[in-house]
């Protein structure tokens, strides 16, 4: 696997190397200004994973761990033996993937509010989303039959998430990381981890960064009672690169 479509650029720093992750439908400008923060004390590398910014997407619908692996490659290629990880969101993901799988090439690992597993619901929402899952798969085999295009025109704008509609020929992508769960995996890490959450989080709900917790033994986390989902913004950057700091200068 090739790492030369995948761009990246180092910040001049001092320390040990720290990947920097995007979550999904960003870029590595997202996370630029926290790693910017971090320089001081680490060699940060910024990312743009594939599908993204200025990384072409991949030949096929990858999941987490062909992501992993691209990394894996990425740090071979840039002759980075060992490193942190920083991830948001699906970058977060990509870390705990990449953490199980390369226990001997991660130092630290560093969680924004990553997904990794699945929310768990009441049955109502249960069966209301079994039920919007069928529509969907009789609509597309309807459009199929009768060469119709109900399913993009109606059903998509009603049903499907902001990520969904937007994310184009990253769709399977998109679809395939929704549906994995990492849970079994994530048991296997054990490597010091920071998760950093915010309360008010609607896409990854506080209760996954409660329940990844609990599964990743070497674990801390800190919850941020007035943070949603984008902990980075506004002046959130500084803030995150306190605790980032703190957790990386301890010693393990």
């Amino acid at each position: 696997m090739t790492t030369e479509i995948m761009w990246s650029r180092q910040i001049k720093g001092s320390g040990q190397p720290i990947i920097c992750l995007h979550g999904w439908a960003q870029t590595h400008k997202n996370i630029e200004p926290l790693a910017e923060l971090l320089a001081g004390e680490t060699t940060p590398h910024l990312i743009d994973l594939p599908g993204f910014g200025g990384s072409p997407q991949p030949p096929e619908a990858w999941s987490a761990d062909n992501y992993a692996d691209h990394l894996a490659a990425f740090m071979k290629e840039k002759g980075i033996e060992k490193a942190s990880l920083l991830g948001h969101s699906f970058g977060g993901k990509v870390s705990l993937c990449f953490a199980e799988k390369y226990p001997d090439k991660i130092d630290r690992l560093i969680l924004m509010a990553p997904s990794g597993l699945k929310p768990r619901l009441p049955f109502s929402k249960k069966i209301q989303r079994m039920g919007i899952r069928v529509s969907g798969r009789l609509l597309k085999t309807y459009d199929k039959a009768f060469g119709k295009t109900l399913f993009a025109d109606h059903f998509i704008p009603r049903f499907g998430s902001r990520d969904y509609q937007n994310a184009g020929s990253m769709r399977q992508i998109l679809v395939r990381s929704v549906n994995e769960d990492l849970t079994q995996r994530i048991r296997n890490i054990h490597c010091p981890t920071l998760l950093l959450w915010g309360r008010k989080d609607t896409e990854t709900p506080l209760e996954i960064g409660e329940r990844m917790h609990r599964l990743i033994q070497d674990s801390t986390l800190c919850i941020f009672p007035h943070h949603g989902h984008y902990l980075c913004d506004d002046v959130g950057a500084h803030l995150m690169a306190d605790y980032i700091l703190d957790f990386l200068r301890e010693e393990k």
